[in-house]
């Protein structure tokens, strides 16, 4: 019974996991880029290779429109134009994108319809048009087999209502007969389509997954989970310019931990890396929209905020500085406190236009190694040095009042 609810799984949602949570298989599987980029142009290439064999048929049966054909062939080609520009078929051009579910079984019906009114009003197509349509459908379109099978089955029986009407009853268990085994085959190779399918997207997505992981420990720092040094020079450049376009505050908030080589020596590697874990965690608790987090390198850290005023800079500051404080870190060996403390210096100002970036972030480090110099557990804001006064230049304007 489990192999079979497997099966079941397997050929109605697309799902090689067995999961059978339908949004989580076949359209969260399909509506990501996954490798179903060929499937879906080799499918939407198809549309119009059915739409233009469709009309050349008409051609060349010499089945113009009159009447009430004329009516109906109006409303189809109204409808495939409306089809074709809602599936981006109009622009020329390749551009890959989810699949519409809703346009793809609007089109597996809209030629079916064509079959069944070719019986009601004597278009003059082949016959085999219904079967052909019926084989292709789990081949030309991305939908998961149940979902083919099942508009199948329920134009087979639209087919044989108009035939019964139309044969005589042996012509008519014939038909019935006809449309059974194509049923039957239509729906076998949806299951082996429909498999290989699956099988690709889960095995890209799973390549995906793999790449984001690979991806993003290399811009993280493994131990505190904080971005690392990797991550500080692309962001960084990337803030100054927007910040320095868009005329806004730029924070910097630098810190360092007090003799930490101190605690190294005495407690271990291992203690000091436990140390450094859990005070990357607690500046990691900051991170959010305005502020970004990182280990600078050793144990060093920096925090960026964008568009923040100078007093929250540095009340944000003043709270990292507390909270490392209150993880009660014992390092008896500092001469800044009986516990694990950290030095921070802070530069926030608008990035001026002529100056380095690093220029600017080299304020908020010379304010940490003022804090150090006070004797650490301190933050300290940088302040511009204002250039001596001569006294010629100061007698100047008292010169020119005069």
């Amino acid at each position: 019974m489990a192999r079979l609810r497997e099966l079941f799984y397997l050929w109605a949602f697309l799902d090689i996991n067995h999961s059978g949570d339908y949004q989580k298989t076949f359209f969260k599987v399909f509506e990501d880029q996954n490798c179903m980029d060929n499937q879906e142009m080799i499918s939407r290439f198809s549309l119009v290779l059915s739409f233009v064999s469709f009309y050349v048929t008409l051609f060349l049966t010499h089945n113009y429109p009159n009447s009430s054909k004329y009516i109906f062939h109006l409303l189809m080609m109204i409808f495939m134009f409306a089809f074709l520009y809602v599936s981006k078929l109009m622009t020329f051009q390749y551009v890959p994108a989810p699949v519409s579910h809703t346009t793809t079984g609007l089109y597996i019906c809209f030629l079916y319809g064509i079959t069944i009114a070719n019986q009601l009003f004597g278009f003059q197509l082949p016959s085999a048009l219904f079967y052909v349509v019926m084989s292709l459908a789990p081949i030309a379109f991305i939908l998961p087999p149940v979902i083919t099978t099942a508009i199948n089955a329920f134009w087979g029986v639209a087919h044989l209502v108009v035939a019964h009407l139309q044969l005589s009853r042996l012509d008519f268990y014939e038909e019935v007969l006809a449309v059974t085994i194509v049923l039957v085959v239509s729906a076998m190779m949806g299951f082996f389509i429909g498999r290989t399918r699956a099988e690709q997207a889960f095995a890209n997505q799973k390549n995906n997954a793999l790449t984001k992981t690979l991806q993003q420990t290399s811009l993280t720092d493994q131990l505190t989970g904080l971005f690392n040094h990797r991550s500080f020079q692309s962001d960084y450049y990337e803030l100054y310019d927007g910040c320095q376009q868009n005329k806004r505050h730029l924070g910097v908030i630098m810190l360092d931990i007090d003799k930490f080589k101190l605690f190294n020596d005495y407690y271990g590697h291992l203690e000091g890396d436990r140390c450094l874990s859990q005070i990357g965690h607690t500046i990691g608790s900051f991170a959010n929209e305005e502020i970004s987090t990182y280990r600078f390198g050793g144990e060093e850290f920096v925090l960026l905020l964008r568009g923040t005023s100078a007093s929250r800079t540095i009340a944000i500051a003043e709270q990292v500085r507390q909270k490392v404080y209150d993880l009660q870190i014992t390092h008896e060996y500092s001469p800044a406190a009986p516990v694990v403390t950290v030095s921070i210096g802070v530069h926030v100002g608008a990035p001026p236009k002529h100056e380095k970036p690093m220029n600017f972030f080299d304020h908020a480090d010379q304010a940490m190694y003022d804090s150090k110099h006070l004797g650490g557990n301190k933050v300290s804001v940088y302040k511009p040095e204002v250039a001596p006064v001569s006294d010629q230049e100061a007698a100047a304007p008292e010169q020119a009042q005069a």
